[in-house]
C-alpha cells in the first residue's frame, strides 16, 4: 500500500510532463 502511494504522484508527474511536451510540439508544429 505504501508503494502505491510512492508510485502514484510520480505517474501523475511524469504524465503532466509529456502533455506539457506534446502540447509543446503541438504548438510548434501550427506556427
Amino acid at each position: 500500500d505504501l508503494q502505491t502511494l510512492y508510485t502514484k504522484p510520480r505517474y501523475i508527474l511524469h504524465v503532466s510532463t509529456y502533455q506539457m511536451v506534446v502540447l509543446l510540439l503541438f504548438y510548434w508544429f501550427l506556427v
